[in-house]
């Protein structure tokens, strides 16, 4: 684990879709997840700094939750281990207790065990 990662990243088993929480279309995949940041797999890259609002689906309903939203800004864009895809990993902005119980919950259940 690298320095500046100081929280533990949870692979998930598989992807749950992040899409943009104002229009609704798919923006990407999630890929790992911890309290502060996210990687997403995109078809397209993002600009590094961008700041996006997302909403990720929830495989079932959780705390009453088919969704949450979270707001992330784009730290760094590379391409993936498939070239067809990009590895964006984000920084999320502060969450709401509420959110950030659905997802340690979501993690916890999805997670591969470590």
């Amino acid at each position: 684990m690298s320095e500046r990662r100081k929280l533990h990243r949870r692979h998930l088993i598989f992807y749950l879709r992040l899409q943009d929480a104002r229009t609704g279309e798919l923006m990407g995949f999630l890929g790992d997840i911890s309290p502060k940041g996210l990687l997403m797999i995109s078809e397209q890259p993002l600009a590094v700094g961008r700041t996006l609002h997302l909403q990720l689906l929830l495989p079932h309903e959780i705390e009453g939750r088919n969704a949450v939203e979270l707001e992330a800004v784009v730290r760094r864009c590379a391409p993936d281990y498939n070239p067809q895809f990009h590895a964006i990993g984000m920084e999320v902005n502060e969450l709401e207790p509420a959110v950030l119980k659905v997802l340690e919950e979501l993690v916890q259940e999805m997670g591969f065990k470590d």
